[in-house]
């Protein structure tokens, strides 16, 4: 039968250029006129996001595992190693709930996808690893894995459709005969057996947000600190600003310059200077402020 609504479905599945939310709706439709409620609420998961299905309905194609990253504003993105196996799939394995025209967008906008933390298990990750402490935690998915999802939902659909066809259940135009809806009834139709499910207590579901992470790097070492104390120092000579806070930006400029000599971590001295480039702003030396700024990049 050339005008199938299912048959059509079949071949939208197959394009190489196929429009998956369009035929999601097309989907529903199907759904919809032969009484599937259990189809179609996979359906609209796919069309609305999964934030309200419960765990043991959550399809397993959805389950990804990204690495921590921290944001290293010299050197860019580095990876976290927890050294604690549990604890860092407890964090990393994530449930992807997005909606599918959302999971299309990340994809195709940005050159990472990205999930933030929430402040608190960034500051778990922290206090493990000392060497990130002053950086923001992510993690970061595969792009490949998260573009994934679109296919699996394509596969659903595809061998959903194969099985209402093998069924003798393929409708002519929008419409369905009463014995293709009573077919459909008592077909098997366990969703189950198409996508699967999954039931990771631990998976923890947080919506993806478009975040752009740039690939810039930017060098920084113990020179460019120095250099950076000795221009600031400079400035603070030279702005007019109240002896006082004068005096006291010189002395966090010395600590700096000790920590410095001292070989201290990056992200201690990177610290020391953002804390002076605002007490400069509080106290009117706009310049010097702005030379921690431009030279730091924060």
């Amino acid at each position: 039968m050339s005008n199938s609504i299912v048959l059509d479905l079949q071949k939208d599945v197959l394009n190489s250029n196929c429009d998956i939310v369009s035929s999601l709706r097309k989907a529903h439709v199907i759904c919809t006129k032969l009484n599937l409620s259990t189809m179609d609420e996979w359906v609209n998961f796919e069309l609305n996001g999964y934030v309200n299905c419960p765990n043991d309905s959550f399809p397993s194609y959805r389950m990804i595992r990204g690495e921590l990253k921290a944001k290293n504003p010299y050197v860019g993105m580095i990876p976290v190693l927890l050294n604690n196996n549990e604890l860092e799939t407890k964090i990393c394995l994530r449930q992807i709930p997005n909606s599918i025209s959302e999971i299309i967008k990340l994809v195709n906008e940005n050159k990472m996808v990205v999930l933030k933390l929430p402040s608190e298990q960034q500051m778990l990750i922290n206090s493990l690893c000392d060497d990130y402490i002053t950086m923001e935690i992510t993690i970061v998915f595969p792009k490949s894995a998260v573009a994934d999802i679109v296919e699996k939902v394509k596969n659903v659909l595809l061998e959903w459709t194969l099985k209402l066809e093998a069924d003798g259940i393929i409708g002519e135009g929008l419409q369905f005969s009463s014995e293709e809806k009573s077919a459909a009834l008592n077909s098997s139709q366990n969703i189950n057996n198409f996508y699967g499910t999954t039931n990771i207590v631990n998976g923890e579901r947080n919506t993806l947000k478009q975040i752009i992470c740039s690939d810039s790097i930017v060098n920084f070492d113990y020179k460019i600190a120095e250099s950076i104390v000795e221009n600031v120092k400079n400035a603070i000579n030279q702005d007019s600003i109240d002896d006082t806070d004068k005096q006291k930006a010189l002395e966090i400029l010395d600590d700096i310059k000790d920590s410095i000599k001292e070989n201290n971590k990056h992200s201690f001295i990177k610290t020391a200077l953002i804390g002076l480039k605002d007490f400069l702003i509080s106290a009117g030396a706009g310049v010097a402020a702005a030379i921690i700024q431009t030279k730091l990049g924060i």
